[in-house]
C-alpha cells in the first residue's frame, strides 16, 4: 500500500490538534472523569493511527528503496550499452551542446568523454562542414528527424573521417524538443571503397572510350546495354540504333548465319565466343572485325550476360590477302607461281586417278637467248618483255587452262581436258607462231623464241614435281635441237637426265679424289713447224667410264659451280709443270703454256690474288703462261673485264681470245684490251675452202690481227691443205691433229724434250 505524504501529514495534524484540545481541558482544575476518559481514548486512537501510518510509511520506504535499486541497475545497464554500442552516440541540447557521449564516439574523436560534455558539437565537425551543420540544427529544431546524413568529422590531432548520421529529436512529457540524439558510423573505408569503385568505373569508361577496339556489353537476353565509340565506328551504327534496332542486319550477308550460329552455341553453353566476320556499311564498304566475348557474372556466380570487344582487322586481312597473293603469285607478271602450280597439279593428278576420262598435260616454256636481251638492253627491258609474254600466253589458252611463271624466263602451262596429243600440238604451235613477230619495247625490235617441253599426265604420275621435271627435260631437249621448237617427254630423255645427274654426283667426287689429269696439245709456228708452246687441256679419268673429254663435263661443271675450283686446280698444276720442265729441260725455254679461263673464273673477285699466290708458291714468272678467254666473256661486263686484264698484263701474263669470230662482235673494244693473241675457231678452219664464207672470215681475222699487232693461232688443223691455206693467208701459229693430238706429260717429254741429265 502506497501512502500519500499529504494524507499522512493531514492525519498527523488532526491528531495533534485533538491532543492539544484535550490537554487544555485536562489542564483545567478538577476536570470531569468523562473528559479524561475521552481524552485518553482519543489519544490512544491517535497513537494507533500514527503507528499504522508509521508502518505504512516504513513499507512504502522499502518499496522506494527497491525501485531505486532497480532503476540504478537499469541505468547502469543503459550506460554500459550506451558505451558498448558499435556506433558513435551523442546527445545534445537544442543548441548543439553535448550532454552525453558514448565510448565509441569518444574514441573516434580521440577525446575523453568528460572533456566532451558541455562542448559544442560544431567543434567535432570539419570546418568545411560547419555551415551544413548549422542548417541541419535549424531543421532539427523544427522537428525534422534526419537519416543518411553524411559529414566529415575532425578528431583531435588526427585526420578527418567520413561518417553517416541518423538523428532523432528528444522531447519532454509536454512534447517540447529538449535535445537531439546523434547516432553515427565511420564510413571512411566504405566511402573510400565507393570512391575507388567510382574512379574505377570512370577509368573503365575512359579506357573503353580510348582503346582502339570496340567494347560492348549484352544482358542475358542478348540485348546490348553498352557500346563504346569505336564499336560504333567499326559497325557503322550509333549507340541508340545498336540498342534499339536489329544490328545483326549490318553483318555481311555471307557471314550473318555463321555469326548467329556461333553466338547461339556460345551463349547456350555459357562459353567464350570468338569469330572473324564482316560488317557491311551503308555505303557498301566492308569492314573486317574480330569479335570475342566472355560470360559476365556477379560475385555470387549469377550469369549477367556477356562483355566483349571487336577489333578492326581490315588492314590485317588485306595484309594476309597480300601475303597469300604474294605466296601464290609472281610479283612481276602477276601470274600464279610455282607453289600455286604444284597445288593445282596435285589436284589434277588426284582427279586423273579418280576419273580416267579426265586428261591433262604440262608445258614447260623457256625463252631462247633471254640472257642476251637482259645483258644488252638491261633488266628493265627484260622485265617488260616477261610481262608482255605472260599476257600474250593467255590469249592462246582456254579458261580452264593455267599459265604460271616459275621464275626467270621459265613458264609452265597446265592444260586440262586435252584428249589427244594433236590438240596439245595445235596449242603449242599457235604459241610458237605468235612469237615469230617481234616485240617492240622501248624503241627496240626484239625477236624471241620459245623452247617447249611437254609431259602428258598418265597413271605413272603421283607427284606434281615429277611432271614439271619431265617437262623440263623435254624442254632442254627442244632447246638443244632447234630454236623455237617443242619436244614431248619420253623415257629415253629421263634416262639421259639420270645419266646427267649421275655425272654431276661423280664430278663432285672427282675433284675431291683428284681424278683429273692434264693433257697438253703442242702449238707450232706454221712457217717452219717449230714448237712454240702448248695448250693445257683437262681430262677426267673416271673410275668406271674411262677417260672423259672436257666437252662432256665442262658445261656441267659450270652449271653446278665446280668450274672455279677446277680451273684453279688446272692453273696450279700447269704452273708446277712449267717449273719442273724448266729445271729439267733448259732447252725448252721459253715455251709458253695456254690455260683456259671460264666466265666464272674471270668474275671472281679474288682471281688476281689467287694467281699471285700460285706464281709466288711455284716461283714462276707471269710471262710463262697465256690465259685464254672466250670472246663472249669480253662483252658481258666490259669495264670489269678491262680492269682484270690490265692487272694481268701488269704481271706480264699474256691474254688470248679463244674461238674468235664465233661470239658477238667485240671489235669496238678490241683495241682497248691488253690482248696479245686471237685464236681462230676450228669451225672456220674445217670448212676453209677458197672463196667460201669461212675462208673469208679467217682472212678477215688474220687481217685484223695484223692491223692491231696481234698474233693469230688457228685451231683444228688436220690436213696439209688447211695448213697451206693458212700459210698463204699469213697465219703465224697453229695447232691440230696434223701436228699432234693432246699428249700426256710423259709423251711430251719423250717426243719433244731431251733430258739435260
Amino acid at each position: 500500500m502506497n501512502i500519500n505524504s499529504d494524507i499522512f501529514d493531514h492525519k498527523l495534524k488532526k491528531s495533534h490538534q485533538k491532543l492539544e484540545e484535550l490537554s487544555q481541558r485536562v489542564g483545567q482544575s478538577n476536570p470531569p472523569a468523562e473528559i479524561l476518559k475521552e481524552g485518553l481514548e482519543e489519544l490512544s486512537t491517535a497513537l494507533e493511527e500514527v503507528h499504522v501510518l508509521s508502518e505504512e510509511l516504513t513499507a512504502q520506504y522499502g518499496q522506494t528503496q527497491v525501485a531505486q535499486s532497480i532503476l540504478l541497475k537499469e541505468h547502469q545497464q543503459y550506460v554500459e550499452l550506451f558505451n558498448l554500442a558499435p556506433d558513435g552516440y551523442i546527445v545534445t541540447d537544442p543548441q548543439g551542446l553535448i550532454q552525453q557521449v558514448n565510448l565509441v564516439a569518444a574514441i573516434l574523436f580521440n577525446r575523453h568523454q568528460d572533456f566532451l560534455i558541455g562542448k559544442p558539437f560544431t567543434m567535432l565537425v570539419a570546418e568545411t562542414e560547419r555551415q551544413r551543420l548549422y542548417s541541419l540544427l535549424a531543421d532539427l529544431r523544427q522537428g525534422h528527424a534526419q537519416q543518411n546524413v553524411f559529414l566529415y568529422l575532425k578528431p583531435h590531432q588526427e585526420a578527418p573521417f567520413y561518417a553517416s548520421f541518423t538523428i532523432a529529436t528528444v522531447q519532454d512529457y509536454q512534447s517540447q524538443i529538449v535535445g537531439f540524439r546523434w547516432l553515427f558510423r565511420d564510413q571512411t573505408v566504405q566511402q573510400r571503397a565507393a570512391t575507388t569503385l567510382q574512379e574505377s568505373e570512370q577509368r573503365y569508361v575512359n579506357l573503353a572510350a580510348a582503346v582502339p577496339v570496340g567494347i560492348f556489353r549484352v544482358n542475358v537476353l542478348g540485348r546490348f546495354i553498352y557500346v563504346n565509340e569505336h564499336w560504333c565506328q567499326i559497325s557503322g551504327l550509333t549507340p541508340e540504333t545498336t540498342i534499339e534496332t536489329d544490328w545483326l542486319q549490318r553483318i555481311h550477308p555471307d557471314d550473318r548465319q555463321r555469326f548467329i550460329t556461333e553466338w547461339t552455341q556460345a551463349t547456350q553453353q555459357n562459353q567464350p565466343f570468338q569469330l572473324e566476320f564482316r560488317f557491311q556499311q551503308p555505303d557498301d564498304n566492308i569492314t573486317w572485325a574480330y569479335g570475342q566475348a566472355m560470360p559476365e557474372k556477379d560475385s555470387t556466380g549469377t550469369h549477367l550476360g556477356y562483355v566483349g570487344s571487336i577489333t578492326d582487322i581490315t588492314d590485317l586481312k588485306q595484309a594476309q590477302d597480300f601475303i597469300k597473293h604474294s605466296a601464290l603469285y609472281d610479283p612481276l607478271t602477276n601470274l600464279p607461281n610455282r607453289t600455286f602450280l604444284l597445288e593445282q597439279l596435285e589436284l589434277s593428278i588426284k582427279k586423273f586417278h579418280r576419273d580416267q576420262s579426265y586428261s591433262y598435260a604440262v608445258l614447260f616454256l623457256d625463252l631462247d637467248r633471254f640472257k642476251v636481251i637482259n645483258d644488252s638492253l638491261g633488266h628493265g627491258v627484260g622485265d617488260q618483255l616477261l610481262i608482255e609474254l605472260a599476257q600474250q600466253l593467255k590469249i592462246h589458252l582456254r579458261n580452264i587452262d593455267l599459265v604460271t611463271r616459275l621464275g626467270g624466263d621459265e613458264f609452265v602451262i597446265l592444260l586440262e581436258n586435252v584428249n589427244d596429243p594433236v590438240t596439245i600440238v595445235q596449242i603449242v604451235e599457235r604459241i610458237l607462231a605468235d612469237y615469230e613477230t617481234p616485240f617492240m619495247l622501248h624503241g627496240h625490235e626484239i625477236f624471241i623464241g620459245l623452247s617447249v617441253g611437254i609431259a602428258i599426265g598418265s597413271e605413272d604420275y603421283h607427284q606434281a614435281a615429277d611432271l614439271i621435271h619431265h617437262a623440263d627435260i623435254a624442254m632442254y631437249r627442244a632447246k638443244t635441237e632447234a630454236r623455237n621448237s617443242y619436244q614431248f617427254f619420253d623415257e629415253a630423255m629421263h634416262a639421259q637426265s639420270m645419266n646427267r645427274l649421275i655425272l654431276e654426283i661423280d664430278l663432285r667426287k672427282a675433284l675431291e679424289q683428284e681424278e683429273f689429269i692434264l693433257y697438253y696439245q703442242p702449238i707450232f709456228e706454221l712457217k717452219n713447224r717449230c714448237l712454240t708452246g702448248f695448250e693445257a687441256l683437262v681430262r677426267w679419268r673416271h673410275p668406271t667410264r674411262g677417260l672423259i673429254a672436257p666437252n662432256n663435263f665442262i658445261s656441267v661443271a659450270e652449271e653446278i659451280g665446280l668450274i672455279v675450283p677446277l680451273g684453279r686446280w688446272v692453273l696450279h698444276n700447269v704452273c708446277q709443270q712449267i717449273v719442273e720442265w724448266k729445271h729439267r729441260f733448259v732447252q725448252c725455254v721459253p715455251l709458253k703454256i695456254s690455260i683456259n679461263l671460264s666466265a666464272k673464273d674471270l668474275s671472281q673477285g679474288d682471281l688476281i690474288q689467287t694467281i699471285d699466290n700460285i706464281l709466288t708458291e711455284t716461283g714462276l714468272d707471269g710471262n710463262s703462261i697465256i690465259l685464254e678467254i672466250t670472246e663472249t666473256i669480253l662483252i658481258e661486263d666490259i669495264d670489269q673485264t678491262l680492269e682484270v686484264l690490265k692487272q694481268l698484263a701488269s704481271r706480264n701474263i699474256q691474254i688470248s681470245i679463244d674461238d674468235f669470230g664465233t661470239g658477238y662482235s667485240s671489235l669496238s673494244y678490241l683495241h682497248k684490251l691488253p690482248v696479245h693473241t686471237l685464236k681462230i675457231d676450228r669451225s672456220f678452219v674445217d670448212q676453209m675452202q677458197v672463196d667460201s664464207g669461212q675462208y673469208k672470215v679467217v682472212n678477215s681475222i688474220l687481217a685484223l690481227s695484223q692491223q692491231l699487232g696481234l698474233t693469230a693461232i688457228a685451231e683444228g688443223i688436220e690436213t696439209d691443205q688447211q695448213l697451206q691455206q693458212l700459210q698463204q693467208l699469213g697465219c703465224q701459229f697453229g695447232q691440230g691433229y696434223l701436228f699432234s693430238r693432246p699428249l700426256t706429260v710423259a709423251d711430251i717429254e719423250t717426243t719433244f724434250f731431251i733430258d739435260d741429265n
